[in-house]
């Protein structure tokens, strides 16, 4: 089995019957609409990480979108999405492109971009009229080792960036579950290992501050595992103390988490968004959302869902963003991705 087909199905084989089109646990209350569709782009790119950029910091307003931990053009871009017949390309020639976070502070400018396949995190940059990638920081920055054979044989690194309470760079790294705090010359050293799950080879997946009711002067991590095949239900999302010592369970027994995200109050609320891609190479993934206090419940079903986001400021015209990384049950190792917008009615 290729490296592709394992990454996207790694947690199980199975003939899935499933929709394209995600379906709302709530369509009383909210409309979902297909907002881009990457197919339009060569290669058949992957829709991952979600960024709204607001224009004030040299970068073009806009919804940035990078395209995931593979190889090849499915994950060799990223986009800036100025409206829904306007994809551009901000970046290109990147050997993965699974998380960006705009630079700041003693990180200098610029975007800065995790590329597993490298084991590096590159620094996007303007110059001259035109974006420059560059290594930050000269060493690798983790390595990833697992006894799934498919993976062993290529190296995989450094996965989610993420600015900590306090201001440092932080991030997920694939090898044992670690997660790494980085300086500003792109050294880096091991802050927390997550803690054993039941089976399977553990990878930190999502790391950020945690805020609210959520221990705020934590971290809210979440995990993904590469069991043996036809093992689900083995990641959990942690609360993490400042330290990096203690880990209390938030959410358990879940399977294929991508990017949790904060909502920004209002009609969808200040709870924590989930999105999980589900067991197999269909749709069958589901966002979920946990506010405090409450049980998790399912918001949206039918979607291999990788991140959200919240278009707070009218920018893109207001809702909800959610990245679709497979958009189709029937071939989905090959298809693009899509991104939809979830909208108050």
């Amino acid at each position: 089995m290729t490296f592709l087909a394992t990454l996207l199905g790694a947690t199980a084989f199975l003939a899935v019957p499933a929709s394209a089109d995600p379906k709302l646990v709530h369509p009383d209350k909210y409309n979902i609409e297909l907002f881009a569709d990457l197919s339009s782009q060569e290669g058949a790119p992957k829709a991952f990480q979600l960024t709204i950029v607001d224009g004030k910091r040299s970068l073009p307003a806009g919804l940035y979108v990078t395209t995931g931990p593979l190889s090849g053009t499915h994950s060799d871009r990223i986009f800036q999405i100025e409206a829904p017949d306007k994809v551009n390309v901000f970046a290109s020639g990147l050997e993965s492109s699974e998380t960006m976070l705009v630079a700041d502070g003693k990180y200098g400018e610029g975007v800065l971009v995790s590329s597993p396949l490298l084991q590096q995190i590159m620094r996007v940059q303007p110059a001259s009229g035109r974006f420059e990638t560059a290594k930050f920081g000269a060493n690798k920055v983790s390595t990833f080792g697992t006894r799934n054979t498919s993976f062993g044989t290529k190296p995989f690194g450094v996965a989610v960036l993420s600015y900590g309470p306090d201001g440092d760079l932080y991030a997920s790294d694939w090898a044992g579950g670690r997660i790494l705090k980085i300086d500003e010359d792109g050294n880096a050293e091991v802050f927390a290992t997550l803690p054993a799950n039941k089976g399977g080879d553990l990878v930190a997946k999502h790391v950020m501050p945690a805020r609210g009711g959520y221990n705020a002067d934590g971290f809210i991590v979440s995990t993904f595992t590469i069991p043996d095949r036809d093992m689900h239900g083995l990641d959990t999302v942690y609360l993490m103390s400042t330290d990096g010592r203690e880990f209390t369970p938030l959410v358990e027994g879940l399977t294929g988490i991508q990017l949790p995200a904060y909502g920004p109050g209002g009609a969808f609320g200040n709870g924590l968004y989930i999105p999980t891609i589900g067991s197999s190479n269909a749709a069958d993934g589901t966002v979920y959302y946990l506010a405090e206090g409450r049980d998790l419940q399912p918001f949206l079903e039918g979607i291999d869902a990788v991140h959200v986001a919240f278009d707070t400021e009218n920018l893109l015209g207001g809702g909800m963003f959610v990245s679709d990384f497979n958009n189709d049950p029937d071939n989905p190792v090959t298809m693009a991705g899509k991104i939809w917008r979830i909208t108050l009615k």
